[in-house]
């Protein structure tokens, strides 16, 4: 908040000054006393004493009928013109409170330190009243130029040799805010006390005790601060009252009362609706409200403030912060993007969050081109931003989320380079881990051992780092990571002894419903059926936005599948299988998934749904990747059920395929003979 000095802009008073008025009419008389020589040779000198007579006269009448500016300019005139003449030293007076009247401080301040530095020293027994009042208006004149700091020296000064000079009923007042602003809070509490025990009904009297609270705010004394603040406050008619509501509502929320701080500022926006501080106390009142996470009051009230200019910039930027954490990501970009800034602005803090908060809301509608350009951007023009490193995991997280391997490795290149000792080290060492683990996966089907080498390369990287000193969320995060790569190298116990202590805990399991999937699918593998049903039950009941990944739900309708089957529950089962169908999924995904359900059915003997299920995976057509393994499925299922011409048909359509090794080949040709010689086709069969 600007401050509001105890200035109401009008100087003290102005008082007359003690002059040298010369009476023009003596003149007439000299001619009857002088000789004739003597008048002669003195001719020219009376002569110019006349015309500075009449200069400093008329000077003196302009200002009287308040005529300032023509007067200062008679008085600079005469000064110059007659700078030997012995009222010079009072034109300099009559001149530096003309430009005073006339709103000059700074030209007033230098004529009159001139006049104080031709006059001779005050001591304890002089007393010139011009002087002390020269010295009070230069004093006055650094105060109301805000040279707070010569304003100081300049009235303690004066205030040596006042005694009761008049002008302490304005030179307290403004002695006091001096040494406030100076950071003097001690000493100004001294002088306002002094001021309003001298002047207690004074014209000054509100100021000062505005001014004494503000000193008692300054050291901490908040009670006392309070009190006076409620007291002008309460007062009707009173100037000062909408500033002292302001001062209390931020007094309360500089003290964290933020509920208390909102009641002080809806009391001044009821009671002075049309005060200049409207748009401040709504700007004010919607971070007390932000603060108490009431991002919908605080939303209302950011759109209330950005009417003002002066506001309209932090007003929007914090409405778009409000709605943000409402979760109402497009309305927040459409605030962040209304936000202007001036290329100062752009390139500090400010443009910065900006920036980084607009990408978040771009990332968070979807829009994750868009929000990585943004956070890249942010990082390349404001390298040394508080934000840039942030911005950079999450672009990070974003490239690994989207599979952008080569990306993502060479964001964390430059996080290394950079930032390897940020506040964000350990998330990056998650994210490293989640790179490896992503890269892995891909490989996982056509090179398997190196795969779940490079598994338990990022458990390793995992387990040799101490996230004792990393927050909650980046531990439990390392703590996933490590199950699923484990899980992914196949050591499904070593998964269960990670996850199962973490989603114990009711909130982990809100948290990281995706450790469900990991965990459902490891007590599968190890054919703890019963907890694999609960674990994938618990992740599609979850409200979590993860719950609604297509990928990981149909994982967990096939794991459901197979583990309520080795229960014998298999209406269950085949309801689980239909939700499975019904997913819009990938074909390769739902392929390998079906595969995994064919196999089950498979070992259990179950042959004639076996079949069923891969002939669904052939139905993708050849360019699947699990099309040949479901066809070798379905050519042994009808093998098993003794429909031996079916097998040898489809054992004879793989022996055709060149996509085929050769030695599988043969086996094709090996099998569809004998299924032809148990169909009774000899011929077929020998040929």
């Amino acid at each position: 908040m600007s401050h509001v000095g105890l200035h109401n802009e009008k100087c003290s008073p102005i008082f007359t000054f003690r002059a040298e008025v010369i009476d023009m009419s003596t003149f007439g008389r000299w001619t009857a006393i002088l000789l004739m020589g003597m008048l002669c040779l003195f001719q020219t000198a009376h002569v110019q004493a006349d015309q500075a007579n009449d200069e400093y006269a008329l000077s003196v009448g302009l200002f009287k009928q308040q005529r300032y500016e023509l007067a200062e300019e008679a008085f600079k005139k005469f000064i110059e013109t007659f700078p030997e003449d012995s009222k010079v030293q009072t034109a300099r007076l009559y001149r530096g409170q003309a430009l005073i009247n006339l709103a000059k401080y700074e030209p007033a301040r230098v004529v009159l330190r001139e006049y104080i530095k031709a006059s001779p020293l005050l001591t304890e027994n002089t007393n010139d009243k011009n002087l002390l009042q020269a010295m009070y208006r230069v004093a006055e004149c650094s105060y109301l130029l805000t040279d707070y700091k010569d304003a100081e020296t300049e009235f303690a000064t004066w205030l040596k040799h006042a005694g009761d000079d008049p002008l302490l009923e304005w030179g307290l007042p403004y002695y006091g805010d001096s040494l406030l602003r100076n950071g003097k809070a001690n000493e100004a509490i001294e002088v306002f006390q002094k001021s309003l025990s001298k002047y207690p009904n004074g014209k000054l009297a509100d100021d000062s005790r505005f001014g004494l609270a503000k000193s008692y705010e300054a050291t901490r004394q908040f009670d006392k601060a309070a009190q006076i603040y409620e007291q002008i406050a309460d007062e009707e008619n009173q100037p000062r009252a909408p500033q002292a509501l302001i001062k209390l509502a931020i007094l309360a929320y500089d003290q964290k009362e933020f509920a208390k701080s909102i009641e002080v500022f809806d009391r001044f926006l009821k009671r002075f609706p049309n005060d200049s501080y409207v748009s401040y106390a709504w700007l004010n009142r919607a971070q007390a409200c932000y603060s108490m996470a009431n991002y919908k009051e605080a939303a209302s009230s950011f759109e209330k403030a950005k009417s003002a200019p002066e506001y309209s910039t932090n007003a929007t930027f914090w409405q778009g912060m409000s709605e943000q954490m409402l979760g109402n990501y497009p309305a927040a970009l459409k605030h962040f993007t209304e936000v202007s800034l001036t290329d100062e602005q752009r390139q500090g803090n400010l443009g910065g969050e900006l920036a980084y908060q607009t990408a978040l809301a771009l990332a968070m509608t979807g829009q994750l081109e868009p929000a990585l350009e943004k956070w890249q951007q942010l990082i390349e023009d404001i390298p040394t931003h508080s934000r840039a490193d942030d911005a950079l995991i999450r672009s990070l997280d974003l490239l690994v989320n989207k599979d952008q391997w080569d990306n993502a490795q060479k964001l964390l290149e430059i996080y290394k380079k950079q930032f390897a000792q940020s506040e964000w080290k350990y998330a990056a060492i998650v994210l490293e881990a989640k790179l490896i683990i992503g890269k892995a996966t891909q490989i996982e089907d056509t090179n398997p051992e190196q795969a779940r080498q490079q598994f338990l390369q990022a458990a390793s990287l995992l387990n040799k780092t101490d996230f004792a000193s990393a927050d909650d969320q980046t531990r439990l995060l390392a703590r996933y990571q490590t199950a699923r790569a484990y899980h992914k190298a196949g050591d499904y116990q070593a998964a269960l002894d990670l996850l199962e202590p973490m989603l114990s805990i009711e909130e982990n399991k809100k948290s990281f419903p995706e450790a469900l999937a990991v965990l459902s699918i490891s007590y599968l593998a190890l054919k703890n059926n019963e907890a694999a049903v609960k674990a994938a039950q618990g992740y599609l009941s979850s409200s979590s936005q993860a719950r609604k990944d297509p990928a990981t739900q149909a994982q967990m309708l096939a794991t459901l599948s197979i583990a309520q089957s080795r229960l014998g529950n298999e209406q269950a089962a085949k309801t689980s299988f239909a939700s499975l169908e019904k997913l819009d999924v990938p074909a390769s995904l739902k392929s390998k998934l079906f595969l995994q359900l064919a196999e089950e059915a498979y070992q259990q003997k179950q042959f004639s749904l076996a079949e069923q299920i891969y002939e669904k995976i052939t139905a993708f057509g050849s360019d699947t990747p699990y099309y040949f393994s479901a066809l070798w499925g379905s050519a042994w299922s009808a093998y098993e059920q003794q429909s031996f011409e079916q097998a040898s048909q489809r054992f004879l359509k793989l022996s055709k395929s060149n996509d085929q090794k050769p030695e599988a080949i043969a086996e094709a040709y090996h099998m569809a003979g004998i299924s032809l010689q148990k169909a009774g086709q000899l011929p077929l069969a020998t040929k």
